[in-house]
């Protein structure tokens, strides 16, 4: 059966923080692909400074380039609905690849809000999932306790992913972007290129 990690988010823009975690996940837990799933709206994100998302596939495409077990889907931000839910998405993707067997990357701060997310029990039963660490080690334990938790009480398969702590957000590019700072080693080249060509992020 064929292994395949999923990433979500607006990706806004892609950065090394993502393609790390992205490939440490693929290493550790064998997976023959990640599929990168960037969304047109998220239930838990104020989607109003997204650009367009052509240029949100560029910038995805361009980080992409060059490793062939990394692939874009675009099932969220083909549908038709105003929000995406994760729920929504895993369950097409089963319905749709039967013989493949899907595990949900994620951040420790997705991990903690999981409780506020749509149909969560249901998405924890038929799921594993993937988590990137919090910093310290406090941070660690309470990944581990909380996915013992939801291990005992929905038979949730939730497993750490060993890999140092990466502090860059899509949300601290924009912002030094927006000020005139340099992003330089935040994303990859091209992505920086894109974004310095297109003046994006300038009005933030």
């Amino acid at each position: 059966m064929k292994k395949v990690g999923i990433m979500g988010g607006t990706f806004n823009p892609i950065h090394n923080g993502h393609l790390i975690l992205a490939q440490e996940a693929k290493e550790q837990f064998d997976l023959d692909e990640i599929w990168f799933l960037p969304s047109r709206r998220q239930p838990h994100k104020d989607s109003r400074e997204l650009p367009e998302d052509e240029k949100r596939l560029a910038m995805l495409s361009a980080a992409l380039e060059g490793n062939e077990a990394f692939r874009i889907s675009l099932l969220e931000m083909e549908r038709k609905k105003e929000l995406t839910y994760s729920y929504d998405t895993m369950t097409e993707l089963k319905e749709k690849y039967p013989e493949t067997e899907f595990f949900f990357i994620i951040g420790a701060d997705s991990l903690f809000q999981m409780h506020k997310w749509y149909r969560f029990e249901e998405l924890l039963k038929g799921l594993i999932f993937l988590a990137a660490p919090r910093a310290g080690e406090e941070g660690i334990d309470k990944m581990k306790e909380l996915a013992a938790e939801y291990g005992k009480k929905y038979q949730a398969r939730i497993f750490i992913i060993e890999m140092p702590y990466i502090e860059i957000s899509s949300t601290e590019i924009r912002k030094k972007t927006g000020q005139g700072l340099s992003v330089k080693y935040y994303l990859p080249e091209k992505v920086e290129k894109f974004i310095r060509e297109k003046g994006l992020y300038q009005m933030l």
